[in-house]
């Protein structure tokens, strides 16, 4: 069984692969690498490690309160269709800093399915999708 650690601290994440597998996304092939290091430390971060080598990585841009929108959700394809996403976003999910957000938004042009077996409903236009918690009383 593998060993699969979860972190939020960026210092403790080796972030070059990850880097480089999102700036070759449709959704960031536009921006550099120092450009997209420096819109992880302006996120809340979560980090997936296998046996010791870094594997996934999503972020969230959020209030902290109402609500959070997940960006850059990736998981290196070697270790894609083995489950760690589903890991990953529920890592996220649970943040320390996020844990009271009842409202999750994304936009994705190709994961509806992954993403709806964890609660998210598409929108409309088939490309946003959205996830509603409980409310969450004085947190």
């Amino acid at each position: 069984m593998a060993d699969i650690q979860i972190t939020t601290d960026l210092n403790a994440m080796d972030l070059d692969p990850i880097i480089a597998e999102i700036a070759g996304s449709y959704w960031a092939k536009d921006f550099s690498a120092a450009q997209i290091r420096n819109a992880f430390t302006q996120s809340h971060c979560v980090g997936l490690k296998i046996d010791g080598s870094q594997v996934g990585f999503a972020r969230a841009l959020s209030d902290q309160v109402m609500s959070a929108h997940i960006k850059d959700a990736i998981i290196l394809p070697s270790f894609r269709g083995q489950g760690y996403g589903r890991v990953l976003i529920k890592a996220l999910l649970d943040h320390p800093a996020l844990t009271a957000v009842p409202k999750w938004h994304l936009g994705t042009k190709d994961a509806q399915p992954f993403y709806a077996k964890l609660g998210f409903q598409t929108s409309p236009d088939g490309t946003f999708m959205h996830l509603t918690r409980a409310f969450p009383r004085d947190k």
